[in-house]
């Protein structure tokens, strides 16, 4: 995979939740994005709470972190213009459409 090809599908990811939030992206992408966003948040209401009122360092936060994994690998959002997008985090926490055909060398590379 080239560079271009890599610069090419990286433009169609959008950073939802820079990484200056540190260990509290989670909290942060559950106060500005829930609600208005998540399309599967009954399915997700477990790890919600879990973020909402857990804490990154204190007791309980393997709860915490566990929770933030399952949002990553199961949340759907629907942006404002109606479009499926799923979530990644590389530093800072990034949407992308759902439909986009992205091949393993990809991620193997951006996430680097």
């Amino acid at each position: 995979m080239t560079d271009n090809e890599i610069f090419e599908l990286a433009e169609h990811f959008e950073c939802i939740v820079d990484n200056h939030n540190g260990v509290y992206i989670p909290q942060t992408f559950i106060e500005s994005y829930w609600d208005n966003y998540v399309s599967n948040k009954n399915h997700l209401r477990h790890e919600h709470v879990a973020i909402k009122h857990g804490d990154p360092y204190g007791e309980g936060s393997d709860a915490y972190w566990d929770a933030w994994d399952n949002i990553l690998n199961s949340a759907i959002l629907i942006n404002d213009n109606g479009v499926k997008m799923l979530l990644v985090q590389n530093c800072d926490l990034f949407a992308y459409p759902a439909e986009l055909d992205i091949p393993e060398e990809f991620w193997e590379n951006w996430m680097q």
